[in-house]
């Protein structure tokens, strides 16, 4: 029979800069994970892990040492889930004030046959011992739905392999539907070997990273009505104003002087290029420096210089009268950019089975993948760590920019 792994992820937001443990006010990544069989234990001690590099090792040790196989029979998922839930809720006035999203993990390889247990204790008042275990999973789904942590909705992921003791596929498909936030968050795999894959999928789905590009365009004082346009996608060594009308994705203004002051008018983009700080048909003041001329997009989309050809970047102008387009050779890439890369805080739930029906190597491969899932995340947080009180101070100059 066809095995189906259940994952069921809560992300929390991440932020600027990665908070310490002991300091629950900085930015950064936290970690949770809830163990369940018969019952749910959090081996996290109740509240999620800081992922520095120490937290990262501390995980480990936990998945290594705490998350082991059962030895009593029962899977209680959905008690598990809303431990997980719980968790969060209790823990969230020691998230940062940056969190961006909420994400919750969950993995079954069987059905629940336990969470109803009168010998489980209740979780926020909340007693499903004399229920059936669809009351249960509905109450799951409606809170998956309704609440929020930190201000913000729980994004659920369900992933599974179907347990050779599943007799009703349907109905264990249908319990890891209801346990994901969206459709798009269901994943049905053959194998446990898959999970790995699965799990670093959805790592690499966390919104963590912001990315801001400041372009500036630096120009001579070109005269009153000269056409200026900067093209991303025109090749090195294109230079003929048969390349500048071919380029897909610019941006253009035409040059103006307002109290001896110069200004880009009348902005137009192609393509992918945009400003959210400097929409169509708007302007955009200059600053003169010498005889030069610098106009500054703030978050320019379309053009990234740490991936994007820089050889293609290229300016031309086009003279009051005129119809064609000329290459400023001067023109120096060099210098033109600036880029603010931020962290969004982000908490994560794994809830992840330990039942007698797993196998010794079903569980390690559960627990190799969690290990993924962790070292996925980590390394993101190690691309671009930035202050967070300097990405603040400078997101708070860019409003003030005058357009």
């Amino acid at each position: 029979m066809k095995r189906v792994l259940l994952f069921v992820g809560v992300s929390l937001i991440m932020g600027n800069l990665l908070f310490a443990q002991d300091d629950p006010a900085q930015s950064g990544v936290y970690i949770g994970i809830i163990s369940f069989a018969a019952n749910a234990e959090d081996i996290t001690e109740g509240a999620p892990v800081y992922l520095d590099e120490e937290g990262k090792d501390k995980l480990f040790e936990i998945l290594d040492n705490s998350y082991q196989k059962a030895s009593t029979q029962g899977t209680a998922l959905y008690y598990g889930v809303h431990k997980a839930l719980a968790n969060l809720s209790q823990n969230q006035s020691k998230f940062p004030s940056d969190v961006d999203s909420v994400n919750l993990i969950a993995f079954t390889d069987g059905l629940d046959n336990n969470s109803t247990s009168v010998a489980l204790e209740p979780i926020e008042t909340e007693d499903f011992g004399e229920k059936f275990a669809s009351d249960y999973l509905a109450y799951d789904k409606e809170q998956i739905a309704s609440r929020e942590v930190a201000g913000k909705p729980i994004t659920a992921y369900a992933i599974g392999v179907m347990g050779a003791d599943v007799s009703d596929s349907d109905a264990f498909t249908a319990a890891l539907q209801d346990l994901a936030s969206d459709e798009a968050n269901y994943f049905e795999l053959a194998d446990f070997a898959q999970a790995n894959d699965q799990f670093a999928n959805i790592a690499n789905g966390l919104a963590m990273l912001t990315k801001k590009v400041t372009f500036t365009i630096k120009t001579p004082s070109y005269p009153v009505g000269t056409k200026v346009r900067i093209t991303f996608d025109v090749p090195e060594g294109g230079n003929t104003a048969e390349d500048a009308e071919g380029s897909q994705n610019y941006l253009e203004g035409e040059v103006a002087v307002k109290s001896r002051k110069y200004i880009l008018a009348n902005i137009a983009y192609g393509g992918d290029v945009s400003c959210s700080m400097v929409p169509a048909d708007a302007s955009v003041n200059g600053v003169l420096d010498g005889t030069e001329v610098g106009y500054t997009f703030v978050d320019l989309k379309g053009f990234d210089p740490d991936i994007d050809d820089a050889t293609a970047v290229k300016q031309w102008s086009m003279n009051s009268g005129a119809d064609s387009w000329q290459v400023n050779s001067e023109y120096a890439f060099d210098g033109s950019t600036e880029t603010i890369t931020n962290y969004k805080s982000v908490v994560v739930y794994l809830v992840l089975d330990s039942s007698t029906s797993l196998s010794d190597d079903d569980i390690t491969n559960v627990r190799e993948a969690a290990k993924e899932f962790i070292q996925t995340v980590y390394d993101k947080t190690q691309e671009a760590p930035i202050d967070a009180s300097s990405a603040a101070s400078e997101d708070s100059e860019d409003s003030e920019e005058g357009l």
